[in-house]
C-alpha cells in the first residue's frame, strides 16, 4: 500500500497466481482501505468478491491505482447495504443494473456489481441484464485488458482470474474485443478502443479494428444516446495524447459519421494541440496563483477540433451533443471575435487600458486560451495577462447605485454612463473616486436639463 505508486515495472502474471502482495503495495491508501472494508465484508457473507476491470489492468501496468470496482457472485445491492452498514458508510443503488455505489467515511468510493450477463435488444441500447457468474461477467466486458479480475474474498485473496486472456494482450500491447458483435452492442466502445490504444500507446489488434471500421460504416453510433455520446467524446478530450486519439478516430470514419460527411479536421493539429497544452499550463498555473477561475482543458480542445468548421455547423454540433452553454458561449466568441481580438492583440501599440478591457472582457477562460495557443506569440500572452491580474481586478469607483442616487433612472443610459467612467478611470483620466464622483454629478445634471 502506497500513496504514490510511481515508477513500478508492469506484471504479467500467469492466470491463478497470487497477487495478494501485489495488490497491498500497489494501491493507493484509501484503495487499499476500499480493499479491506470489502474483504471483511465478503468474510462476514461468506460471498465470494473479486476487484475488476480497469484498476487492476492499471495495477498490472505500474499505474497508479485510487480506486477499485467489485464485482460479488450474488446479490450486489444486499452486499453494499451490509458493506455501508458495517462501514458505517452510505449506499445508493441502481437496481436496474444490479449495482450499487458506497462511500465509505472520507469519501472513499466503491463501486459494487452483481456479477452478470448482459443482452442488448438492439445496438446503441442499454442492456436487459440478468444475474450470472465472474466470467459471464467478464465475457460481457468491452476488451480482454479490462476483462480480468483478483479475488478479495471470502477466501484466497489475491487470485488472478484472467479467463480471457487479457494478460496475454496487455503484455503485447493489444486493444482486443470479446467477442465480435462487442460495437454493435454498444457502439461507444469505438471511441474507447482507441482512447485506450492512445492513453497505452497500444495497438488496436487487426480484427478488432476491422470489426470497428464495419460498425463505423454501418452508423451503429446514430444508435446511441447524445448524452452518452457526449460524455465519450469529452473522455476522448480530456486524454494527455489527445490529438492523436482524435487524428485515429478520423482515419477510422468516425468524426464525419457524428459531425457530418464534409467535416475536415483542421490542418497543423498537433501543433496545435501543443500550443493548447502549453497554454492549458500557463493558465491553469496563473488560476491557481491568482484566484482565477478555472479552465477546462477538454472545452480548448473542443475548440481546436471546431476551428475550421463554419459557424452555424459548429454551433449545431455543440448543441447536438449537449456540451453545455459554455461551449457554446466559447464557440460564438470565437468565430464571432477571436480574430478581431487577434488582430488586436498582436499590434504592436494595442491602445488605451480602456480599449484592451472591453476587447477582453467576458471572454471565457477556454476562448483565452486557445487564443494564447493558436497566435504562438509572446505578446498576446501578456496582454491577456494584463487584462486578467491589472485590469480586471480594477473595481469602478461609480456603480449603478450611486447614479440612482443622483438621479439618474435605470436603463441603457445608465449602463454607457457607467461604461464610459469607468473607461475614463481604466485610462487614467480620472484619478480618484471623488473625481469620479463629481465627474458623474456633472454628466448626471447636465442630461437633467
Amino acid at each position: 500500500m502506497s500513496d504514490i505508486p510511481s515508477a513500478l515495472e508492469p506484471l504479467y502474471p500467469e492466470p491463478g497466481a497470487d497477487l495478494g502482495s501485489i495488490l497491498d503495495e500497489r494501491l493507493t491508501s484509501a484503495a487499499f482501505d476500499a480493499a479491506q472494508a470489502v474483504v471483511r465484508c465478503s468474510r462476514s457473507l461468506g460471498i465470494p468478491s473479486y476487484a475488476v476491470g480497469g484498476p487492476i489492468r492499471d495495477m498490472l501496468l505500474g499505474r497508479s491505482v485510487t480506486d477499485i470496482d467489485v464485482v460479488v457472485e450474488g446479490d450486489g445491492i444486499s452486499f453494499a447495504g451490509e458493506l455501508a452498514a458495517g462501514e458505517k458508510g452510505k449506499m445508493v443503488e441502481y437496481a436496474r443494473f444490479g449495482t450499487a455505489l458506497v462511500v465509505l467515511p472520507g469519501g472513499v468510493k466503491i463501486d459494487v456489481a452483481t456479477a452478470r450477463e448482459e443482452r442488448y435488444v438492439k445496438p446503441g441500447a442499454l442492456p436487459a441484464v440478468e444475474p450470472g457468474s465472474l466470467d459471464r461477467d467478464l465475457l460481457r466486458r468491452d476488451f480482454s485488458i479490462n476483462a480480468m479480475a483478483v479475488r478479495l474474498g471470502p477466501d484466497e485473496y489475491g487470485r488472478f482470474v484472467d479467463t480471457y486472456g487479457g494478460i496475454r494482450d496487455l503484455e503485447a500491447g493489444l486493444i482486443r474485443v470479446m467477442h465480435d458483435g462487442s460495437f454493435t452492442d454498444d457502439p461507444t466502445r469505438i471511441l474507447r478502443a482507441v482512447r485506450f490504444e492512445t492513453r497505452y500507446g497500444f495497438s488496436i489488434e487487426d480484427r478488432t479494428y476491422r470489426l470497428l471500421e464495419d460498425a463505423v460504416r454501418s452508423a451503429v453510433l446514430a444508435e446511441v444516446s447524445r448524452q452518452r455520446l457526449r460524455e465519450e467524446i469529452v473522455a476522448v478530450l480530456k486524454e494527455e495524447e489527445a490529438h492523436s486519439a482524435v487524428s485515429r478516430l478520423y482515419e477510422a470514419g468516425v468524426w464525419k459519421d457524428l459531425f457530418g460527411s464534409d467535416y475536415r479536421l483542421p490542418k497543423k493539429l498537433e501543433e496545435r494541440f501543443q500550443s493548447a497544452d502549453e497554454a492549458i499550463v500557463w493558465y491553469s498555473e496563473l488560476a491557481e496563483e491568482h484566484g482565477l477561475t478555472g479552465a477546462r482543458p477538454w472545452l480548448v480542445r473542443w475548440l481546436l477540433l471546431m476551428s475550421d468548421t463554419p459557424l452555424g455547423t459548429t454551433e449545431r454540433i455543440t448543441s447536438k451533443f449537449h456540451l453545455g452553454k459554455t461551449a457554446l458561449k466559447s464557440i460564438s466568441e470565437l468565430k464571432e471575435r477571436l480574430e478581431k481580438v487577434r488582430r488586436f492583440l498582436e499590434t504592436g501599440d494595442f491602445g488605451s487600458k480602456s480599449t484592451l478591457y472591453r476587447m477582453m472582457e467576458g471572454l471565457a477562460p477556454e476562448t483565452m486560451i486557445y487564443t494564447v495557443a493558436v497566435s504562438g506569440r509572446e505578446d498576446t500572452l501578456h496582454r491577456i495577462e494584463q487584462f486578467l491580474l491589472e485590469l480586471r481586478p480594477i473595481e469602478a469607483w461609480v456603480n449603478g447605485n450611486d447614479l440612482k442616487v443622483m438621479g439618474l433612472p435605470e436603463g441603457p443610459l445608465m449602463g454607457r454612463l457607467l461604461a464610459q467612467l469607468f473607461d475614463a478611470q481604466l485610462d487614467g483620466i480620472i484619478r480618484t473616486r471623488e473625481e469620479a464622483h463629481i465627474e458623474a454629478r456633472k454628466i448626471v445634471n447636465n442630461r437633467s436639463r
